[in-house]
């Protein structure tokens, strides 16, 4: 080859990768592999809380976080799993122990207590497969209970009413005074997994919510006597919805958002979040997505808020947590808890991370 011919050669090749490297730095192009980090590379690490006992055991299946003034209630899936009272106990810590781990001031794992649990007749309700969300306004007590029903075993959502005793010595739940809880689609094992109380409304939330399961998602909302009132409208949000904390003074929440890979009921690369907030949010196919997204509820419906989501590091050995239960704990950051995958772990995501 002559070499002018050459020189232009390598100048045209040259020209070309550099088109393509900056094509690659186009941060407004979604689909520029080199752009998207490893999601497991990202996000606020969880500092692990030890618990002692079987609460501690994948056993336990935590479904939820709630708190009843200074204490934190853990929700058992299946209750009946601890000795309490006849339909088993649910799971307490106190706030100034927690906090006093996460300052430093206590090494050992802390010690949990066991609140009666009373709920005659849960164990009649047809195809019961355990209790998925809970929430407290003064000393009602509002479950939801998930169950599999018919010849086709499609699902069915109940919200059931209680009330917790002051000094904590029982939680009785009124079965009999349940309301169905009707899914949004016909997915086995998806049902309505999170609670909220806003002023004098119980809202529940549906956990699946992607464009893929449903056109029209909306949080089924009701009075303290479980009376429904109108929906409220709910965005589409890809993968599971699987708690969220009590409002604020301004109406703002936060929820968890997981996906498990493996999950092709849920999967979809296609995430919405990531054009709302930017690339920055995107994961790689087939890891997990852990991470927190705050919303606002009003009486016009739900919707995103623009702070940024919190992503959840990943665990090191690159194994999913489902993370079941959340709760504010104060300014501070979030108290949150997995169910038996890879076993019961309860942890703390300090707030800033939505700033990253």
């Amino acid at each position: 080859m002559k070499p002018r011919l050459l020189c232009w050669t390598c100048l045209v090749f040259l020209w070309l990768c550099g088109c393509r490297y900056s094509a690659y730095l186009n941060f407004d192009d979604f689909n520029a592999p080199s752009v998207v980090i490893p999601y497991s590379a990202k996000g606020t690490p969880v500092q692990e809380i030890p618990i002692w006992g079987p609460a501690s055991k994948a056993r336990a299946e935590i479904s939820g976080l709630e708190w009843y003034g200074d204490t934190l209630i853990l929700l058992p899936q299946y209750p009946s799993r601890f000795f309490g009272g006849s339909e088993g106990a649910l799971i307490t810590f106190k706030k100034e122990d927690i906090i006093r781990y996460l300052e430093g001031k206590e090494t050992t794992p802390l010690v949990p207590g066991y609140l009666p649990f009373y709920a005659p007749g849960i164990d009649v309700l047809p195809g019961f497969e355990g209790f998925e969300a809970i929430a407290i306004k003064d000393d009602t007590v509002f479950l939801t209970a998930e169950t599999h029903v018919g010849l086709w075993q499609s699902m069915m959502g109940y919200l059931i009413r209680g009330k917790i005793s002051p000094d904590m010595t029982s939680v009785v739940m009124d079965v009999k005074d349940k309301v169905e809880l009707f899914p949004l689609s016909d997915i086995m094992n998806l049902s309505h997994e999170a609670l909220l109380v806003w002023g004098d409304e119980i809202v529940a939330f549906y956990e699946g919510n992607g464009i893929a399961i449903t056109s029209n998602p909306v949080a089924y909302r009701y009075d303290l006597a479980s009376r429904e009132l109108p929906p409220l409208s709910f965005p589409n949000i890809e993968y599971r919805i699987t708690d969220v904390t009590a409002p604020d003074e301004d109406n703002y929440f936060w929820a968890i958002n997981y996906f498990y890979p493996g999950d092709e009921r849920l999967e979809n690369d296609d995430d919405p979040l990531v054009t709302i907030y930017g690339n920055q949010f995107a994961h790689v196919h087939n890891e997990p997505v852990e991470r927190i997204v705050e919303f606002q509820i009003s009486d016009n419906g739900i919707t995103l808020s623009k702070r940024n989501p919190i992503r959840i590091k990943l665990a090191d050995s690159g194994e999913s947590r489902n993370w079941e239960g959340i709760v504010r704990l104060d300014e501070k950051g979030f108290l949150v808890v997995t169910d038996k995958t890879p076993s019961t772990i309860l942890g703390f995501i300090p707030r800033g991370g939505e700033n990253n």
